[in-house]
């Protein structure tokens, strides 16, 4: 899935580091950045690194989409 899939953008994994993969679509970054890079939008990005699934730790960000208030 790494070699043909758009989602999966980045995997790492060493002997001195732990494992990551970094999966995101061209879509949402510029959504991410049309949102909370933008002054007149005024959202949030929130990082949240508490999730544990089993032996892997997930990050998820978020951010308030204000055309669905």
């Amino acid at each position: 899935m790494v070699a043909d899939s758009d989602f999966v953008r980045n995997m790492s994994l060493s002997s001195s580091q732990v494992p990551t993969v970094m999966l995101y679509t061209d879509r949402q970054l510029a959504v991410l950045k049309a949102y909370c890079f933008n002054s007149n939008m005024d959202s949030v990005l929130s990082v949240d690194k508490t999730y544990n699934l089993g032996q892997f730790y997930v990050s998820v960000s978020v951010y308030r989409n204000l055309f669905l208030q």
